[in-house]
């Protein structure tokens, strides 16, 4: 057996190859090393272009959020500041309360 002749075709074994037996052996299974990432996150039931299209929107999606993530951080940084205005504004006011005479109410005839 040790001097049996292999055929150079029988002794490697191409990537295409490798894919498609390791598809039929077992299809959800996409390992990095044979699949780059549009393969693996491909389902056989999804044609590449549903998927593109798929990813696209959820990108422009991911997008939006970060924007609204953004507007929402500035709200809140607006909030605060006017919060703490209004804190100051409290402050002054009820430390001048002592010191204000109450309204007189006077009438000219």
């Amino acid at each position: 057996m040790a001097d049996e002749h292999v055929a150079y075709e029988r002794r490697h074994v191409y990537g295409s190859d490798l894919k498609e037996w390791a598809k039929s052996i077992a299809p959800s299974e996409r390992p990095a090393f044979l699949f780059d990432e549009v393969e693996r996150d491909i389902h056989p039931g999804i044609t590449q272009e549903t998927y593109q299209a798929l990813k696209a929107a959820h990108d422009a999606k991911e997008q939006n959020l970060i924007r609204a993530s953004g507007r929402i951080r500035k709200v809140e940084d607006e909030r605060g500041r006017l919060e703490n205005e209004c804190c100051a504004l409290r402050g002054m006011v009820d430390g001048r309360g002592d010191k204000l005479r109450p309204r007189r109410r006077s009438t000219s005839i």
